[in-house]
């Protein structure tokens, strides 16, 4: 299992043949010999320079890439790394397949079905408590987090629980740890409002999925995430922001020690998602409101933080995703 962040040209395209400086200097061999092959023949010279502006080019972009897509990931991971601990013992999330704040966890959806002995890969698994749930049914689990604190708690959840789950860290963007068409189901619970792409991330979910696979995943709704400061009294209610303001959204939090952290998110309209998705290769089977105006069995996150009953009345915190990859013929 990789420990430790793997921030490599892999990170860019699992499937990325890289160029290396000694493959493209091989056939000009090496020091004086390959000075003297170089001068009398000037094919191979041509070849050689070609080659070696080939992989400086090559090394640029992979850096440049690297430092563009690692941004997200470190003002995640960083958000993350630093509540872990406060978020995992005030929510006391349950072993259970759960979608979110006011909503019906899978044994009563029934979104995914039977799952003994089929591949499931669980992105942005956080504290792993679905991912553990789904082992406990006789699954065959790899989870994924960005984040090395909520790792460690998963870790330990998982030893507590004895199941085995495979636990990576990296970017879900970008998921080179997971073959290709070797997955029954991929999962996800409220994790995908905090990648940056999600047609990157849909287009990897895909490559992993076997041809018959299931893409089942939740977010906070667009239409929830325009509620800003959402007051106790009800009738106070209302937007600060528009549905259509959507990209990146920072806010910095003051803690009561005093210091600041940094929260990020990303926003998007219904429609936004749907056409990510279907540009990736999915068909979505059906889209999932639940009705948050009553308390559901094993919703941890009821009456905490924003999750007031007044405002569950009246907007849906969560939607559902259920899709499948389009069948190439």
């Amino acid at each position: 299992m990789a420990e430790k962040e793997k921030w490599d040209r892999r990170d860019l395209n699992p499937n990325m043949q890289v160029y290396s400086g000694a493959d493209a200097c091989a056939s000009a061999g090496s020091g004086a010999c390959r000075a003297t092959k170089l001068r009398h023949d000037p094919l191979l010279a041509i070849s050689y320079n070609l080659c070696c502006s080939l992989h400086y080019f090559l090394s640029l972009k992979v850096k440049e890439g690297l430092r563009e897509n690692t941004c997200m990931t470190r003002e995640t991971k960083k958000w993350w790394d630093e509540t872990s601990k406060w978020y995992q013992a005030e929510s006391k999330i349950p072993i259970a397949v759960h979608y979110g704040p006011g909503s019906p966890n899978d044994d009563k959806l029934g979104l995914i079905g039977k799952v003994k002995g089929k591949r499931i890969l669980e992105i942005g698994c956080g504290g792993a408590q679905c991912s553990i749930a789904f082992a406990k049914l006789g699954a065959k689990v790899t989870a994924i987090d960005i984040s090395t604190e909520q790792l460690k708690f998963a870790k330990k959840l998982a030893e507590q629980n004895r199941v085995r789950v495979d636990f990576y860290q990296g970017d879900i963007k970008r998921l080179w740890q997971i073959s290709s068409n070797s997955q029954d189901i991929v999962f996800s619970a409220y994790a995908l409002l905090y990648v940056d792409d999600l047609r990157k991330c849909f287009s990897e979910v895909k490559r992993v999925l076997k041809k018959d696979g299931l893409f089942v995943f939740s977010l906070g709704h667009p239409f929830w995430t325009v509620i800003a400061n959402k007051p106790r009294d009800a009738r106070r209610f209302g937007p600060k922001y528009s549905y259509f303001d959507t990209g990146k959204f920072e806010n910095v939090e003051r803690w009561p020690d005093g210091s600041l952290h940094k929260f990020v998110m990303y926003r998007h309209t219904i429609s936004d998602l749907y056409g990510t998705l279907t540009g990736a290769g999915f068909v979505v089977e059906s889209i999932l409101e639940p009705d948050s105006r009553k308390r559901h069995p094993k919703d941890s996150w009821y009456g905490l933080w924003e999750y007031t009953p007044e405002l569950l009345k009246l907007i849906p915190p969560t939607i559902i995703f259920r899709c499948r990859p389009i069948s190439e013929r």
